[in-house]
């Protein structure tokens, strides 16, 4: 998958590692509060797994980019 660069921030794909990160921050207010609605309700662990899982796998018909 092609990454974006730009002067300070890389968009990349969605690695392994990064779902105890997305675990963390996808129920925080402090985080969420400026997202989409999607992020109204709490997000149970599963939920976040198999979205995940879409993402890693490409098997979503959403396309996105992790902020490194």
């Amino acid at each position: 998958m092609s990454r974006l660069y730009g002067e300070r921030i890389v968009l990349r794909e969605y690695q392994d590692a990064d779902l105890e990160y997305m675990k963390n921050w996808v129920n925080d207010p402090s985080i969420t509060a400026n997202l989409s609605d999607n992020f109204l309700y709490p997000h149970s662990s599963y939920a976040t797994e198999s979205f995940f899982k879409t993402m890693v796998e490409g098997t979503s018909a959403n396309k996105g980019f992790v902020i490194g």
